[in-house]
């Protein structure tokens, strides 16, 4: 569909649209798609008549609405090369310094050494996120993807200015074979750039501190992000996969909300979610969406899961929590509320049914690499433990909507499920059946132990676990993005930090240690001995336990919404590890909220700087100071850290 209109001013418009008296041809691009690349014909002509054919006339498409993305695909940096090296094999490879999604730009003033290049000539640029252990690009986590364009070169400088026109690749090297046959000479750092494209969202939250590993590891989250919110929230950019995985979305929504406006991208794609929703009897939400997955061989059972089904309430309650537009909600209720009254298929104690498979803390650093889905937790504790608290949710949202009646029925279920889980989870002497970091940790964080003896028997157990794994992570996709926060809340915030810091596998600073400039999908994507895991998903840009940013703003950096778009704010900074400063701020739809602290006069004094929005109040929490409110405005005040820091190392 196309049409060109002309307005000649005084003359009548001339309007030029497709219709039947239009002819095609091939042109010099072949094929261009995200998973294989491009392939790019520099000599081919269409001159003659021969190749003009007429055109077919199709039925316009139906559907229900056609609504064009708001947040636009655009490239939004460019990236010079920080290297050209020589591999062992002999092949030419470029360092962009940073894994990221988009595509090569051949620069414009490139021209051939000579006129009498012979035809077909291939330059071939094949582009990984990582070198392997022997120094060659890694193409393993690419798996059936190629993730190679190639240009055909004949008479005359096709080369310069090529840039691939619907194809994408996630990358930080890229193999340029056939350079000097084509350009006369090596290739040079200046001859490539990287463009960075994804959905320009408009970034609102930022995250500084003092030390250089976590500032890394916040832009490596970031990074990751970027490269895999491209019109859809992805799981990965680089190999033969890129779908939209909702577990994955469920659990780095607090994180993702906080550091861009997510609201039209992530409202459009809930949209989708519940149009593939309504497609099923049971309204069950795939696992990914778009539903792709249907047209092909899936390894995994279709059926929905926990975590992956519950982002139908939580994605929705993140977006409304930051942004403060109760239209999502709106939009999205009977989505919700589909999932919990016919997607979720219970067993009589209204908890997941025993038979129901579920992921479980999916990649649990301890379960087996090609089965990711054992490890150290029981599948249905996480499955039910993730069912109360979206339960909870939608009984709030009820309330907010005025469904008082839904309200009620929720409420009692929420409560009634409490009983269950206890029942089926919880031993007399409050022991959780999987005694693990993730079992605790999800029972604490969802409010499902009762009684400050339960509570306090349940921050012993985790504390314990903690310590026992030297202070390294021991959880997967469903309680990673709350440990630390838990940790914090449950007044060990000291076991958060040293959880934090330490820099061995698993761990978020063995990532950074290792080089990684963006979040691994695995704890190991890359070994110790820095070879690649083998494992069949082994992405080196993956978001899901990047959800540990959410830590870095609501605990180091001290800001997180206690109402819907920050119209009312928890400021509550807690020094720890080592630092000596930070500071978190976001744009929320007040204004800027803002907490910058700094450790001054020999550790001794902490000064902490607030900034509150107008028509927005904030709780205050600081160290050795009991809580008080602010009103918006500007304001410093200084704490002696005497005490605190003998509490802290006591």
């Amino acid at each position: 569909m196309a049409k060109l209109v002309i307005d000649q001013q005084a003359k009548a418009q001339v309007v030029i649209a497709t219709d039947a008296d239009w002819h095609w041809s091939y042109g010099p691009l072949v094929t261009s798609e995200i998973y294989d690349g491009e392939v790019y014909d520099g000599t081919y002509s269409a001159k003659s008549q021969d190749a003009w054919k007429k055109v077919e006339l199709l039925e316009f498409p139906s559907s229900t609405a056609l609504v064009p993305d708001q947040v636009p695909i655009r490239a939004t940096q460019t990236l010079d090369s920080v290297a050209v090296m020589t591999t062992p094999s002999g092949k030419t490879v470029v360092d962009f310094g940073q894994n990221l999604v988009g595509r090569i730009q051949i620069q414009p003033d490139l021209a051939l050494a000579r006129d009498d290049v012979a035809q077909d000539r291939r330059l071939t640029l094949s582009h990984v996120e990582v070198l392997d252990e022997r120094g060659e690009i890694g193409q393993g986590p690419l798996r059936s993807a190629q993730c190679v364009d190639t240009i055909i070169v004949g008479h005359g400088p096709s080369v310069a200015s090529w840039s691939p026109t619907f194809s994408f690749h996630g990358f930080r090297f890229v193999q340029v074979d056939g350079w000097r046959d084509i350009v006369g000479r090596d290739l040079t750092n200046k001859d490539l750039k990287a463009v960075v494209i994804h959905s320009d969202m408009k970034r609102v939250g930022r995250f500084e501190c003092s030390d250089d590993r976590l500032q890394r590891l916040h832009e490596n989250v970031v990074w990751s992000m970027r490269g895999n919110f491209l019109s859809i929230p992805t799981d990965c950019p680089q190999r033969d996969e890129r779908l939209g995985w909702t577990g994955d979305m469920a659990v780095f929504g607090p994180t993702a909300c906080f550091l861009y406006n997510t609201t039209s991208l992530l409202s459009s794609w809930l949209e989708d979610v519940a149009l593939e929703q309504d497609a099923d009897s049971r309204k069950r939400p795939p696992m990914v969406v778009p539903n792709v997955l249907e047209q092909h061989s899936c390894p995994h059972p279709i059926e929905s899961c926990a975590i992956w089904g519950d982002v139908v309430i939580m994605s929705p309650n993140d977006v409304f929590r930051a942004s403060g537009d109760r239209q999502v909600l709106e939009k999205q209720f009977q989505s919700m509320k589909g999932w919990l009254e016919q997607g979720v298929r219970r067993g009589k104690d209204g908890l997941w049914h025993a038979d129901t498979h579920q992921f479980g803390d999916w990649l649990d650093p301890k379960a087996p690499p090609e089965a990711p889905d054992q490890g150290q937790t029981d599948a249905h504790l996480v499955a039910n433990a993730y069912l109360i608290g979206s339960t909870k949710i939608f009984y709030e949202t009820c309330d907010l909507l005025g469904r008082d009646d839904l309200k009620v029925k929720y409420q009692q279920d929420f409560h009634a499920m409490h009983a269950a889980f206890r029942s089926a989870y919880l031993s007399a002497d409050a022991r959780l059946s999987s005694h693990s970091q993730a079992a605790y940790a999800l029972a604490l964080h969802f409010g499902i132990l009762e009684g400050e003896e339960e509570r306090r028997s349940a921050v012993q157990h985790l504390q314990e676990l903690v310590t026992a794994e030297a202070y390294r992570v021991s959880t997967g996709f469903a309680a990673t993005p709350i440990i630390l926060e838990t940790l914090a809340a449950a007044g060990r915030t000291d076991l958060a930090y040293r959880m934090l810091l330490q820099p061995e596998n698993p761990g978020w600073l063995y990532m950074v240690g290792k080089g990684a400039t963006t979040m691994w999908e695995r704890w190991d994507s890359l070994l110790p001995d820095d070879s690649l895991n083998p494992g069949g998903m082994t992405s080196f840009n993956h978001y899901a336990l990047g959800s540990v940013a959410a830590f870095l703003h609501h605990v180091v950096g001290g800001i997180s919404p206690l109402a819907p778009g920050w119209r009312r704010i928890l400021v509550r900074p807690q020094p720890g590890g080592g630092l000596r400063h930070a500071k978190a701020s976001v744009e929320s739809p007040y204004g800027r909220v803002a907490c910058a602290w700094e450790i001054q006069d020999d550790h001794n004094e902490l000064v902490v700087n607030i900034e509150i929005p107008p028509n927005t109040e904030a709780d205050v929490i600081l160290p050795n100071r009991a809580g008080f409110s602010l009103g918006s405005g500007r304001y410093t005040y200084r704490v002696d850290l005497k005490d605190f820091a003998k509490t802290q190392q006591e």
